[in-house]
């Protein structure tokens, strides 16, 4: 399966907050917030975010799940 396929399937069914379609200023906002170097602002706009707590972020991609913390 393809990664957008995987991620449309996982967003319609409601496990994750799709950021594609939020507003470029709150994909500014979260960011801004949660990500310092530019390899991971990139990332924000080409993914999803499964869930963000006050000090991480887990994302899945091509079913590899990354886990970021600040």
């Amino acid at each position: 399966m393809k990664t957008a396929e995987h991620l449309a399937d996982l967003t319609n069914a409601g496990y994750i907050d799709d950021l594609s379609k939020q507003s470029d200023i709150a994909r500014h906002n979260f960011a801004s917030k949660f990500f310092h170097r530019q390899r991971w602002i990139a990332l924000v706009n080409h993914t999803v975010a499964i869930r963000a707590q006050r000090n991480q972020i887990l994302f899945r991609i091509d079913h590899v799940t990354i886990l970021y913390r600040m």
